[in-house]
């Protein structure tokens, strides 16, 4: 795991990955993780449990930061404490903090669950004895993504699970050594996944017996090749029966009217790795720029005549361009906030797909969610992020695409097929 210190210009540097104690910047020591995957039609349930230990020779505070996916939606979370279960419990925010500060003072185990941003949660738990241990069970319910193909026939769904803050919303644009240290040990985990939609897969992993075991410093990539959508069953909380179903989305045959938004930083000159999360010592690397214009100018080829699509590009500036062969290639920084504003502001089109690697939080999601476009983004690379970017499509009803290897140019197409379905703008709130 990796921890970010504090620093002016980096807003997560009070979110260090991890556990730590309460006040300090002492890790706690964590003793093992189970993730558990299952894969229910196009739903993915995710079961994490974090087990850490009190290594102090006093009670102590153990605060615990963890990502989730922005488009994933928390459904349960406890702590087990020297044989005691406590459960989480929805309340107002200060509601909440207040009757953990209440158990605080009169010396009771307590702990309190907040999403500090979207996308990062912490979990803080009072009064855990010398030498015991705090075992924190937390799950989250999200749909899969669906890229590329078609459903039951070469179609592939996917699911991204982020393991550190990084992975979910980014780093300060400082360099590496000014904010960012690495533990001296890189933790595992145990990882079990189980699909009623065929075998799944990890990239880079190997299942013995069902498990795994998987760095706890990379985001973990679970691909579903052949995937069928199936629809399930349960019991609404108001004991009514409730059907799900969850499948790609129909598209029109309507012409396209859409602004293509590209990203030339300099991070987009990074390696890409493969597919499979491997390499090939035979073939030179390809870097996610050349994986984006290649993919798209596959995409592209699908082109209709009726469609117009127009291309910008960005790093620290953003200016229209023409064709592919008039990109000016990665260098400088990403002002991709910037860009979507300049864009949004200079066309009448509704749909803006912005092709990048995610590696910046500068950018108001709410200012550009009010611009009354829809957002729709592909993530190129590995070490892509998606909180900020993949908030803004969720607010706006765009699709969310993640290119963890080379294989871009499916994710671009359906990127480019889902903008010819009809975008319903969401009605303004009007009240609390």
């Amino acid at each position: 795991m990796h921890m970010l210190h504090e620093i002016k210009n980096d807003p997560l540097g009070r979110f260090p990955d991890g556990a730590r104690i309460g006040g300090t910047d002492r890790p706690m020591p964590l003793v093992h993780t189970n993730i558990d995957v299952r894969i229910l039609g196009g739903l993915a349930i995710v079961r994490t449990e974090r087990v850490f230990h009190n290594a102090e020779s006093a009670s102590i505070e153990a605060v615990i930061t963890f990502p989730v996916p922005v488009h994933a939606t928390m459904v349960g979370l406890s702590a087990r404490v020297d044989g005691r279960t406590l459960t989480g419990r929805a309340q107002l925010k200060e509601t909440a903090r207040e009757v953990y500060e209440a158990g605080i003072d009169t010396g009771r185990t307590t702990i309190l669950h907040e999403e500090a941003i979207r996308g990062i949660h912490v979990l803080s738990v009072g009064h855990v004895a010398p030498g015991q241990d705090i075992a924190v069970t937390s799950l989250w319910a999200m749909p899969l993504s669906f890229q590329g193909g078609r459903a039951g026939r070469g179609g592939r769904a996917g699911l991204r699970i982020p393991l550190t803050v990084g992975d979910v919303f980014g780093r300060s644009p400082l360099p590496d050594s000014e904010d960012l240290s690495h533990a001296r040990i890189v933790h595992e985990a145990i990882l079990t996944v189980a699909s009623d939609s065929g075998r799944a897969e990890v990239a880079g992993v190997t299942f013995s017996n069902g498990a795994a075991r998987v760095r706890l410093d990379r985001p973990i990539d679970v691909m579903l090749p052949g995937w069928s959508p199936r629809t399930l069953r349960g019991i609404g909380a108001d004991g009514r029966a409730v059907t799900l179903s969850i499948g790609p989305a129909s598209v029109r045959a309507a012409p396209l009217h859409a602004n293509l938004l590209l990203d030339q930083s300099g991070s987009m000159a990074e390696a890409a790795a493969r597919s499979d999360g491997s390499a090939d010592e035979h073939e030179a690397p390809r870097s996610k720029h050349d994986v984006m214009v290649g993919g798209l100018a596959q995409a592209l080829r699908a082109q209709r005549p009726q469609d117009r699509l127009s291309l910008w590009q960005f790093d620290d500036r953003c200016a229209p361009v023409k064709g592919l062969a008039g990109l000016w290639g990665p260098r400088g920084g990403t002002s991709i906030g910037q860009a979507l504003a300049k864009v949004a502001s200079r066309t009448r089109a509704t749909d803006i797909l912005v092709i990048t690697d995610g590696l910046s939080h500068d950018l108001d999601v709410q200012a550009l969610a009010r611009s009354g476009k829809r957002f729709s983004v592909v993530l190129i690379g590995e070490n892509s992020l998606d909180a900020q970017i993949g908030h803004l499509a969720a607010l706006t009803g765009g699709e969310l695409f993640i290119v963890s290897g080379t294989a871009a140019a499916e994710a671009i197409g359906a990127a480019i097929a889902a903008l010819r379905r009809g975008h319903v703008p969401a009605p303004p709130i009007d009240g609390p």
